[in-house]
């Protein structure tokens, strides 16, 4: 996935992260961020869900928050 992604320079560290991080997912929102979004009552809920799953911290949540911000507005409508 990092090679097809356009990476060129990854570490097991990196592998691992991402293992650990898909497998809480897969666990907790049967694989889906949809699913995780879906279930979260605000975007503050769904923020602190990200912040939940390893290596994403504050940071990384509001990048993220930033691009689902649309999906939220459309859901108050």
């Amino acid at each position: 996935m990092l090679r097809k992604g356009g990476y060129t320079r990854y570490e097991h560290v990196t592998t691992r992260g991402l293992q650990i991080c898909m497998d809480q997912l897969i666990r907790g929102y049967e694989g889906s961020l949809w699913l995780m979004f879906e279930s979260s009552l605000d975007e503050d809920e769904f923020s602190k869900r990200l912040q939940k799953l390893y290596g994403v911290g504050p940071k990384t949540a509001e990048i993220f928050m930033r691009e689902t911000e649309e999906l939220f507005a459309r859901r108050v409508e």
